[in-house]
C-alpha cells in the first residue's frame, strides 16, 4: 500500500520517464552508497550516474519523508559528476532534518543517523567549500556534544532517541563534549532536554517527525540514565529488525501524527 502510494506520487512529480523507475531504498540503497563512496575520488559510469539520478523513490521520499538517504544520494551525484546542482536541496534538507537554525542543532532521525548522513556531507562540502553546511555540521555535532552523558569518565554517549545504535560519540564530537557537556547542568536543545531528577540525569524527548520518516521520534519519551544507561531505551539493530512485519511497519509510517507533518515540513 505505502510502496503504491510513493510509486503513483513519483510518477505524477517524475512525469518526464514514468517507465524506467529506479525505486531502490532502505537498506538495499544505503549499501548501494556506501559502495560507491568508497570509489570516491575515482570515476563512476555513466549507467551508474543515471542509476542515482533516476530513482524516483529518492525524489518523492525528498517531500514526503526527508532523510539521510536523500542527502547522501544528491552528494554522490554531485561528487560524481563534479557539480553542486543539488547544493540548494542539500543545505535545505539539513537545515530541515536538524530543527532549523540555532547555536546548537540536532539531527531528528539519531545520531547514528548523522553520522552516515557525515559520511557523504564531509567529502561534498569539502569538493565544494559549501561554508553554509559546514556550519550546521558543527552545530549539530555541538548539540549531540552539549546534550550528551558520560557511562564513564571518558566515554560519552548521545542522547537517547530516534533508531540510535549502542556507540558512543565519534572522536571529534567526544572532544568537545570534554569541554562542553555537564551532565549536573540542565540543558535544552531543539528536541532534548536534559535535566537532573532524583538525583539521575534524565531526557525528557519530544517528537520530532520528518512525514513519514520512521526514524524519527512521533512521540514524547522521557528516559532515566541508570549506570550509564538509559532505563527502558530499545538501541536500534537494524531496519530489518524494527518491525515485526510489513503491517506494523505501514501502521508506524501512516500514523497520523506523522502523515499531519507532511505539509509542514518545509
Amino acid at each position: 500500500m505505502l510502496r503504491l502510494i510513493l510509486i503513483m506520487a513519483a510518477m505524477v512529480w517524475c512525469w518526464d520517464n514514468p517507465f524506467r523507475l529506479v525505486y531502490t531504498n532502505d537498506g538495499e540503497l544505503c549499501r548501494f552508497q556506501d559502495s560507491l563512496i568508497q570509489l570516491y575520488p575515482g570515476t563512476i559510469d555513466k549507467r551508474t550516474i543515471r542509476t542515482l539520478k533516476i530513482n524516483y523513490w529518492v525524489r518523492t521520499a525528498e517531500k514526503l519523508a526527508p532523510g539521510n538517504l536523500i542527502i547522501r544520494q544528491y552528494c554522490l551525484i554531485d561528487l560524481f559528476e563534479d557539480k553542486p546542482c543539488h547544493k540548494a536541496k542539500i543545505r535545505k534538507l539539513v537545515n530541515t532534518i536538524s530543527g532549523g537554525p540555532g547555536k546548537y542543532r540536532t539531527w531528528a532521525e539519531s545520531y547514528t543517523y548523522f553520522l552516515y548522513t557525515q559520511m557523504m556531507l564531509d567529502p561534498w562540502v569539502k569538493r565544494f567549500s559549501d561554508d553554509s553546511v559546514k556550519s550546521m555540521i558543527r552545530e549539530i555535532k555541538m548539540g549531540f556534544a552539549y546534550t550528551a552523558y558520560e557511562r564513564s569518565t571518558f566515554l560519552r554517549y548521545p542522547a537517547p532517541f530516534g533508531d540510535l545504535w549502542e556507540v558512543p560519540l565519534d572522536s571529534e564530537t567526544s572532544v568537545m563534549a570534554s569541554s562542553m557537556c555537564d551532565p549536573d547542568n540542565d540543558v535544552e536543545v531543539k528536541n532534548i532536554k536534559r535535566y537532573k531528577k532524583d538525583g539521575l540525569v534524565t531526557y525528557n524527548i519530544a517528537p520530532m517527525p520528518m512525514g513519514l520518516n520512521g526514524h524519527c521520534e512521533k512521540q514524547r519519551h522521557e528516559w532515566v540514565i541508570r549506570a550509564g544507561i538509559p532505563d527502558g531505551f530499545k538501541f536500534y539493530d537494524g531496519y530489518d529488525k524494527k518491525y515485526k512485519n510489513q503491517k506494523a511497519e505501514w501502521t508506524d509510517l501512516l500514523d497520523p501524527r506523522r502523515l499531519f507533518t507532511i505539509p509542514f515540513i518545509w
